[in-house]
């Protein structure tokens, strides 16, 4: 298994209410999480936490929040060790 520590996001609109991106690994929330702030413009945010990733797993994402107005996301990536 290799440790995933790193994520970024790139966003393309601004937006109104604070917003949470969370990796999903195997249908769980991992500690894996990207929060935007609100009143937060366009560019990239940084997220925190560490997991472990292995071949089997199955990955998603899920945005919380930002439910005044729509938030655009040009990229999402992963780094690991």
């Amino acid at each position: 298994a290799l440790p995933i520590s790193n994520c970024y996001l790139v966003i393309g609109t601004a937006i109104v209410g604070s917003a949470t991106l969370t990796l999903r690994k195997n249908g769980e929330d991992t500690a894996l999480v990207i929060t935007i702030p609100a009143g937060s413009t366009t560019g990239i945010y940084s997220g925190t936490g560490a997991i472990s990733y292995s071949s089997t797993n199955t990955w998603s994402w899920k945005l919380t929040g930002a439910t005044t107005n729509a938030i655009q996301i040009n990229n999402v990536a992963l780094s690991y060790k």
